[in-house]
């Protein structure tokens, strides 16, 4: 009974340890999405937010030529204190942790691409 035990005990420890990649590729392209959306919906009507493509608003630089100027963590910062810009075309808005994490994982993202 103990043996059977331990064998079932083995194969599960098997089975999710064999199972984390999987998960955290599911995990990291989920919060890569929500990165995307999160720009996509507050930011690309000015941005190019993606690997290609010219910024709608010739004065807004491209996400991936920032974030080839600065490593997306140090954007942390300025992602948490909130968005505000001079110009009146920006929106003024707040994130939450998830998000920030969110959109710094997608600018990893880019940055990753190019190279980085």
């Amino acid at each position: 009974m103990q043996i059977a035990r331990l064998r079932l005990l083995l194969v599960f420890w098997v089975a999710v340890v064999l199972s984390a990649p999987a998960l955290d590729a599911q995990s990291k392209s989920g919060v890569l999405a929500k990165g995307r959306e999160i720009l996509e919906t507050n930011c690309s009507r000015c941005h190019a937010i993606g690997r290609a493509g010219a910024s709608p608003n010739v004065l807004a630089p491209p996400f991936r030529n920032v974030v080839a100027k600065y490593a997306p963590e140090a954007l942390r910062g300025v992602l948490t204190m909130g968005l505000a810009s001079n110009h009146p075309d920006m929106p003024v808005f707040m994130l939450d942790r998830d998000d920030i994490s969110a959109i710094l994982a997608y600018f990893g993202s880019l940055s990753a691409e190019a190279g980085h």
